[in-house]
């Protein structure tokens, strides 16, 4: 598969060593799935970057070229991911923010991971990782170049022999797995963990949300645990039934019944 790399509105296959998402994780991205040459959810993804450019005071982003250049290379793809990476350029002195900034993106196509429609018909095995998110609510929900955090769970992930685990906050809340949303069904009303300290908002998550009614709540293990069913999502795999947290089982059939009820298949194609 092709790829290619777009760094400061011109095709180019270098990053500047003072390039400032390279010294200081100045910037933000969004990944996507293409189908057929489209980007699903594609204007989530820009509500997404539109937000991490504002928050974080970037210069407005030059949509017109990236989605050229976008399409350019999705073009006659039937199914793979796409990766927007902003950071705020070169220059500054120190952490100071040059004036005027100068933003570089990054632009990449990648194969969709091969075991993900397995994942989807098995559904997958979680466990409790060790590791604990701080709080930062300036920058929780954003999907910001500082991933320290979700390097240090995935070494940890690996350590142990595991594909993904549930991430817990420093006051032992449930925020997210190391790579998707939650969302769990109890007593017929649909949950998620809230993101106002920690965590990231994914656009999967915000497309159900406009599909289905799912309430934002501080919630311990055990209050997941006790679920009649648990769900990860994230834009690439879609919804995937969790099988397992730890020692606790669920039961697959009842996860598939739920997804065909409430029509997940119609939000992943959207």
């Amino acid at each position: 598969m092709k790829k290619k790399r777009l760094i400061q509105n011109h095709a180019q296959h270098q990053v500047s060593i003072d390039d400032r998402g390279l010294n200081y994780g100045d910037g933000f991205f969004t990944t996507a799935k293409v189908v057929n040459s489209r980007i699903v959810f594609w204007q989530h993804h820009v509500n997404r970057l539109i937000t991490c450019q504002q928050k974080l005071s970037f210069p407005p982003l030059n949509f017109y070229h990236i989605e050229k250049e976008v399409q350019q290379l999705i073009n006659g793809v039937e199914l793979g991911v796409i990766k927007i990476l902003v950071t705020r350029g070169t220059g500054g002195r120190g952490y100071a923010v040059p004036e005027p900034a100068k933003p570089n993106y990054i632009i990449k196509l990648t194969p969709y991971p091969d075991n993900y429609n397995q994942l989807k018909q098995t559904g997958v095995e979680l466990d409790v990782v060790d590791f604990r998110l701080g709080h930062q609510p300036y920058f929780a929900g954003l999907k910001t170049l500082n991933r320290l955090e979700q390097v240090m769970i995935k070494d940890e992930l690996a350590k142990r022999n595991l594909n993904d685990g549930i991430v817990l906050d420093i006051t032992q809340n449930v925020i997210e797995t190391s790579m998707a949303n939650i969302i769990w069904f109890r007593d017929g009303k649909w949950y998620t963990p809230k993101l106002d300290k920690c965590g990231i908002q994914g656009v999967f998550l915000t497309a159900l949300k406009e599909h289905l009614k799912i309430c934002s709540v501080d919630a311990n293990l055990d209050t997941v645990l006790d679920s009649d069913a648990v769900f990860c999502c994230n834009s690439l795999l879609g919804i995937c039934a969790v099988t397992k947290i730890g020692r606790n089982e669920f039961c697959i059939e009842r996860a598939h019944h739920l997804s065909s009820q409430y029509a997940f298949s119609e939000v992943e194609h959207d």
